[in-house]
């Protein structure tokens, strides 16, 4: 008996190492082939409110196109510490701003922005703070640990509507891969279970008992703001939740209490800093890409603005240009109604050069 099992244990390591070997000589290497191999740009990180960080100097092809960070952490050219003269924004924003499925960075907004501001004749700086998976709170806390110490005059938020949950899994997708031990199979195993593990992970961590506890110190009461309440009452009331439509999971967020205190702790903490540091504060939040969820996501929008202006941030609305363009027109890949190629790219950056512009009559920034 003891020989039979000796034999099937055995037998078993032979198989998976005769399938390992296969893969191999087959080519099967998933993180070459998808081009994401989120851990060549990725690692964990110890710095208050942020969970991982771009690695300074990673270089490769990741998310669709081709990523380069430079020596302080962020996907663009190397930009002085002291200043030069003129005007320096900075852009914080997730895969969005970060520039997913676009050719190179330099199609992303806030790039275009940089480039359109000096058609406009405005001696300026565009700094792309965007990385993969962030939310809001995580933007605040890289504002802090790398963004201060260049400055800036004007600080962007570019706003994702799932900014206020925990809505990327970049971390585990990290510490789960590094438990492959660079096996093909295991990363075959490890990738076929990834969906199911994902929807999992982010319905557990995203329900009001656990997120609450997770991120207590990251959330504050929003007793004291009868507006705020009031519209969250109307968002609940307005729309029954189905959880069969794919973002119908996000919009809950906006009727959480804890979720809604990430957002007054972020803007708190951001006000504090734009009153210490001396910059400005605007919040753009970018749409999704379809016409149903256009009236689906009004009152969100009503709420991000009133929260704006609690705060003495700027709104910028752009939502009425994409609409005007086309969804259909602005998406990066039919299904990807998230994500807005370089045509909606260059919208989001016409309009925050309309404002910076609008900023620049005050005599803030400096023309050439």
């Amino acid at each position: 008996m003891k020989a039979n099992f000796i034999l099937l244990v055995l037998s078993v390591i032979v198989g998976l190492f005769a399938i390992e070997i296969a893969l191999r000589i087959a080519g099967y290497n998933p993180l070459a082939q998808m081009g994401v191999s989120r851990q060549v740009f990725l690692r964990t990180s110890n710095a208050p409110m942020l969970q991982y960080e771009l690695i300074p100097l990673a270089v490769g092809q990741g998310w669709g196109t081709r990523v380069s960070v430079n020596s302080a952490g962020f996907r663009d050219r190397e930009y002085p510490i002291p200043r030069n003269s003129g005007y320096r924004i900075i852009v914080l924003g997730d895969s969005i701003t970060f520039g997913f499925g676009l050719a190179n960075v330099e199609d992303t907004y806030p790039k275009q922005l940089e480039r359109l501001l000096h058609d406009y004749g405005l001696t300026s700086e565009v700094l792309n703070f965007g990385v993969a998976g962030y939310d809001l709170v995580n933007y605040v806390g890289l504002l802090e640990y790398r963004g201060l110490q260049f400055a800036p005059d004007l600080v962007v938020i570019g706003y994702c509507l799932n900014d206020i949950g925990v809505a990327s899994p970049n971390r585990e997708y990290i510490e789960g891969l590094n438990v492959t031990w660079g096996s093909r199979l295991a990363l075959l195993v490890y990738r076929s279970i990834q969906p199911w593990r994902i929807k999992r992970w982010q319905s557990h961590m995203n329900s009001e008992k656990v997120f609450a506890e997770t991120y207590k110190d990251r959330i504050l009461s929003i007793d004291k703001d009868p507006v705020l309440i009031e519209k969250v009452k109307e968002l609940s009331r307005e729309h029954q939740i189905d959880p069969s439509t794919g973002d119908s999971g996000m919009l809950s967020w906006y009727t959480s209490r804890a979720h809604l205190g990430t957002i007054v702790y972020s803007f708190d903490r951001l006000r504090k800093l734009s009153r210490e540091r001396g910059f400005r504060v605007a919040v753009m939040p970018i749409p999704f890409l379809s016409s149903s969820q256009a009236n689906k996501w009004k009152i969100v929008y009503d709420i991000l603005s009133h929260e704006c202006h609690e705060f003495g941030f700027e709104y910028v609305d752009v939502h009425p240009d994409l609409e005007a363009d086309g969804w259909d027109n602005l998406v990066i890949t039919p299904g990807d109604r998230i994500h807005p190629n370089t045509r909606g790219h260059s919208l989001l950056a016409k309009k925050l050069a309309d404002y910076v512009s609008l900023i620049s009559v005050t005599g803030t920034i400096v023309s050439k």
